[in-house]
């Protein structure tokens, strides 16, 4: 058959006719002889966002082929909750690239979510086409580390004689990322304090010991023992491990009516070392050393300054000949101006003689205030910056748990510690931390619930102070709201 003599049989037309009729999209619709919209390539930049959601710049090529192009739109459907979000693209009616913006709300959960994106075209006839083309992807809400924890702690033995004695301290520590470090603390009732670092012994079990000094005076001396558990970031948990008492000296029974002529004790050496500490004030070191032609019964160093009134702290022996000593904590100074503090260390021989003799004073700096540049003299430093000061947080049914961050960071060049204040229900904090400690650069993710019971408003403000005053305390103001639904 040749080119200009060809004809289909009739039944051959009609067949073609409706294989073509047939091989029409699924969700196309419009009169039977218009051309519908064809969408062609589908771009979504960016192609992911974070938990707290953001814009997705929108981009598709769509065209009609016997006419013009009314609306395109595009619906992103949420793969967990089932919410849907729209925009109306722009772009020329006679075809070419369509384009706008899509903004997905937040992802309180901790899965991630994938939003499915639809783009629906119509012309100038109502003829529509639907074509699911892309997905953009959103991150959950990461999980929360946690405070060490400790448990099982245990000091043996619980008491000891006047002339003190070795005491052993354990206690179990875990955290969900890794522990840094244990140690325990003994301080008395002066504020003498000694550290003793707890070894890992395999496992969770950490341990050490601690040497009680002797009490050279009638009266027990108490201390309180305290247990410390840092994780990997910084974050500790404290535990009360109780108390160790080292026994006084019994009193003499009977005393001699005509007691011996004594001469008083010598003291050959004094000193207190630092003698300046810094504004954050500090521990010092004193030293003596006396002798008596019978025995020493007591050596004491009596502290005053201007903050505090005189307060006396035992110095125990040392171990070396007629050796004394013992450490004092300096409370910070939390003024302008510096503050001196005097000593006065007294022995007491056993038959009630006493020598005394003044050593150097200890000065604790000033407070001077830093710019964020650490210039003294300037104030006005902020070293601490929030990522944000208001935070809203709706919920939509009752119980829903609403989640938002604010992240707090040390803009400054030294490092800051501080806590966080508490909220009142519907709102905390996530997590049991209250303390933080920043180095210079890092970051602290505060994450605030809110979780309402019965529908309203509801206001608090989440406060952040730092622990050496040096700048205003920082508020976030929070705004929660339950909506619910009739």
């Amino acid at each position: 058959m040749t080119a200009q003599g060809s004809r289909l049989p009739l039944v051959v037309v009609l067949a073609l006719v409706a294989a073509a009729v047939t091989a029409a999209p699924a969700l196309a619709d419009g009169p039977p002889d218009n051309a519908l919209p064809v969408l062609g390539s589908f771009v979504a930049s960016p192609g992911s966002v974070g938990t707290d959601g953001g814009s997705v710049e929108l981009s598709v090529s769509a065209a009609d082929p016997d006419g013009s192009l009314t609306a395109v739109v595009a619906t992103a459907y949420s793969s967990n909750s089932g919410e849907t979000v729209a925009a109306t693209l722009g772009g020329p009616p006679e075809g070419g690239t369509w384009t706008g913006g899509l903004y997905l709300p937040s992802n309180p959960s901790d899965s991630p979510v994938s939003w499915s994106v639809e783009v629906t075209a119509v012309d100038d006839h109502e003829g529509t086409t639907q074509e699911l083309l892309g997905d953009i992807s959103q991150a959950g809400v990461t999980p929360f580390d946690e405070l060490p924890s400790v448990w099982g702690e245990d000091v043996s033995p619980r008491a000891v004689g006047p002339g003190g004695d070795s005491v052993s301290i354990s206690a179990y520590a875990s955290d969900d990322r890794s522990v840094s470090s244990v140690h325990a603390t003994a301080r008395d009732q002066i504020g003498s304090e000694y550290v003793v670092d707890l070894a890992g012994g395999g496992g969770s079990r950490y341990a050490g010991t601690w040497v009680a000094p002797g009490n050279g005076t009638t009266g027990p001396v108490v201390y309180d023992i305290t247990v410390y558990a840092q994780d990997d970031i910084g974050q500790e948990r404290i535990v009360n491990a109780g108390q160790v008492t080292v026994a006084g000296t019994d009193p003499p029974t009977d005393p001699p009516t005509d007691p011996p002529v004594d001469d008083p004790p010598e003291i050959t050496s004094a000193s207190v070392t630092p003698t300046t500490l810094p504004a954050h004030g500090g521990v010092v070191d004193v030293g003596v050393r006396a002798t008596d032609d019978v025995d020493v019964s007591t050596v004491r160093v009596s502290v005053s300054g201007p903050d505090i009134s005189t307060r006396a702290a035992s110095l125990p022996g040392t171990g070396g000949e007629a050796a004394y000593g013992a450490q004092v904590q300096l409370p910070s100074n939390e003024t302008g101006a510096a503050r001196a503090y005097s000593f006065v260390v007294t022995v007491t021989d056993t038959n009630g003689a006493t020598a005394s003799v003044g050593l150097d004073d200890v000065v604790v700096a000033a407070r001077v205030p830093k710019t964020s540049e650490g210039t003294p003299g300037v104030t006005g430093a902020v070293p601490l910056t929030l990522s944000k000061t208001s935070v809203r947080l709706i919920s939509t049914r009752p119980g829903a748990r609403v989640v938002r961050t604010v992240v707090v960071r040390n803009a400054g060049k030294h490092r800051v510690s501080g806590r966080l204040g508490g909220l009142a229900a519907p709102f905390r904090v996530s997590g049991a931390h209250r303390h933080f400690a920043l180095d210079p650069g890092e970051r602290l993710r505060v994450r605030v619930v809110f979780r309402a019971t019965r529908p309203g408003r509801s206001v608090d403000r989440l406060v952040i102070v730092r622990n050496d005053g040096a700048q205003r305390i920082l508020r976030v103001r929070l705004v929660g709201r339950a909506r619910w639904a009739a």
